[in-house]
C-alpha cells in the first residue's frame, strides 16, 4: 500500500535497564545506564555463550533503522498482518499495512518493500528483523481491506487517504500504489482542465466515466465502460489524460492494452471503485480482447491455484473502463475471425470520436485542436487527483448512499421522454 505520514514518536534521551534477552527500539541516538551510546533503530540485546566463558557476553545487535509495530491487521479470508511505523533515510515517519505473509521464508520480500522504502537493514541481521516483528502483539486492532474502494457504506479507502468513518487500512504486498497521487490543486484542475468541457461531449464523457467508478457499488451495478475510437492524433489520448487526472497523474494513471489479461486483472484489482483508462486497444491480442472485455465488466479474475495446490484467492474489481484505439470493439475481434457477441457490445460500448476538430466540437479561442489537446496534457500532469477523492467525499454528504440505487432508476425512466426517445429500441 502507500506510506503515509505520521507523527514521530517522542525519542527518549536514555535507556531504562536492559533486561536480556530482548528487542529495543530508540527513535534518536541513546546512552544506557552503563554508558554505552547506540545509534538509532531496532536491536537484538541478548547474551552470547562462547566456549570457555564463564560469564554469558552481551550482545547489542543493531538490525534495522527505528520501526515500530503498531497494530495489528485482520481482514475477511484471514489476511492477517501488521501495521508498521518507521523512520526513512530522510529522517520522516511512515506507516505501512504489511501482509504477514511477507515474512514466510527468509522474508526477502519483505526486505526488499522495507528498503525500498527508506528503512535502513543490517545485510547481517535479517533473521532477527522476522523475529521482531513476529515477537510484537500490540493491543490496537485494525480492519485491513486488500484494494481500494468502498469498505462499507460509510468509508472509501485509498493508499495513504481514507475518506468517510472507520478504523480500516490498506494491505497488500505493494508499499506503494503511486498511481493515486496528487498535485497542484482542484481549484487548478477546473480552470485549467474541467472547463474545456464546455462544448466538448467527449471531454465530459471522459471526465463522467472517471467519475462512475465510486457509483457502482452504491447502485449495484457491474463493471463497464466506453472506447473511444477514430484516427490518431485527433486527441483521444488528451481525453483519457484529462480523465486520469481525476484519480492521479494524467500520464501515470494510463495504462495500454499491451498486457496480458492477467496483468489487466491486477490492474483492475489495484483501480477497485474508480477508473481503468487503457490507450490503444490494437496492442491487445484479437482472439483474447473478447474474453477480456467480458473478465472487466464481470469483475472477478480467474481461479488459480496457490503453491500448496489450494484455490488462491480471485482478483474482485468494480471499475469504470475508458478505453481507445484506432479500431472498434467488433474490428478489432474480427481480425480473429471471430463476431462480437451482443454481451460484448453492452460492457465496452464503442464512440466514435471524429468530431468538429478532431476530438473537439469547441476550441475554447485556441488555433486548432492540437492545441488544445497539448494544453489538457499539460493541466493533466500540473493539477491532478483532487477531483475523484472531493466526488466521493460529496457522495457522503447529506444523505449518503442511501438514495442512489432509486435515483439511478428515476433517471433511466425519465431519459427517453427528455431527450425526445420515447419508443425507440
Amino acid at each position: 500500500m502507500s506510506t503515509t505520514n505520521v507523527t514521530p514518536l517522542v525519542p527518549k534521551p536514555s535507556a531504562p535497564d536492559i533486561e536480556r534477552p530482548c528487542f529495543r527500539v530508540y527513535d534518536d541516538h541513546t546512552t544506557t545506564k552503563t554508558g554505552q551510546k547506540l545509534r538509532a533503530g531496532v536491536y537484538w540485546h541478548g547474551l552470547r555463550h562462547g566456549k570457555g566463558d564463564s560469564e554469558p557476553a552481551e550482545v547489542d545487535q543493531w538490525i534495522c533503522s527505528p520501526l515500530h509495530v503498531v497494530a495489528i491487521n485482520s481482514c475477511e479470508g484471514g489476511h492477517f498482518g501488521r501495521l508498521l511505523r518507521f523512520r526513512n533515510t530522510l529522517g520522516r515517519w511512515r506507516e505501512w499495512a504489511m501482509p504477514m505473509a511477507m515474512l514466510k521464508g527468509s522474508g526477502e520480500d519483505l526486505r526488499g518493500e522495507l528498503l525500498g522504502m527508506g528503512v535502513e537493514i543490517d545485510p547481517d541481521g535479517f533473521k532477527q528483523l522476522n523475529r521482531y516483528i513476529q515477537s510484537q502483539h500490540p493491543k490496537r486492532q485494525v480492519t485491513a481491506a486488500t484494494s481500494t474502494g468502498w469498505h462499507d457504506a460509510q468509508l472509501f479507502i485509498m493508499p495513504g487517504e481514507n475518506i468517510g468513518q472507520g478504523d480500516a487500512i490498506l494491505q497488500t504486498e505493494a508499499h506503494d500504489l503511486g498511481d493515486f497521487t496528487k498535485a497542484g490543486d482542484l481549484d487548478g484542475w477546473r480552470q485549467h482542465l474541467a472547463r474545456y468541457c464546455d462544448g466538448n461531449p467527449l471531454l465530459i464523457l471522459g471526465v463522467c466515466a472517471a467519475l462512475v467508478g465510486p457509483l457502482l457499488y452504491p447502485t449495484r451495478q457491474q463493471s463497464g465502460g466506453v472506447n473511444l475510437w477514430g484516427k490518431s492524433s485527433t486527441g483521444k489520448s488528451s481525453i483519457e489524460q484529462a480523465a486520469a487526472s481525476v484519480w492521479g497523474h494524467g500520464e501515470h494513471f494510463l495504462r495500454t492494452w499491451n498486457a496480458t489479461g492477467n496483468g489487466l486483472e491486477g490492474i483492475a484489482t489495484q483501480r477497485n471503485d474508480a477508473l481503468l483508462v487503457l490507450d490503444e486497444l490494437g496492442e491487445f491480442d484479437p482472439a483474447k480482447v473478447g474474453d477480456i472485455v467480458y473478465a472487466l465488466a464481470n469483475g472477478t479474475g480467474r481461479a488459480r491455484a496457490n503453491r500448496a495446490g489450494g484455490a488462491r484467492t480471485a482478483n474482485r474489481w468494480r471499475v469504470s473502463v475508458l478505453s481507445s484505439g484506432e479500431l472498434t470493439l467488433a474490428a478489432k475481434i474480427a481480425e480473429a475471425g471471430k463476431r462480437i457477441k451482443a454481451g460484448q457490445e453492452v460492457r465496452l460500448l464503442d464512440v466514435s470520436a471524429a468530431r468538429a476538430f478532431g476530438c473537439w466540437d469547441r476550441l475554447h479561442g485556441l488555433p486548432d485542436g492540437a492545441a488544445l489537446s497539448k494544453l489538457i496534457k499539460r493541466a493533466s500532469v500540473t493539477h491532478y487527483g483532487h477531483a475523484g477523492p472531493e466526488f466521493v467525499r460529496q457522495l457522503l454528504a447529506g444523505e449518503g448512499l442511501e438514495g442512489l440505487p432509486e435515483a439511478l432508476e428515476l433517471l433511466r425512466a425519465e431519459y427517453p421522454a427528455r431527450n425526445g426517445l420515447e419508443g425507440r429500441a
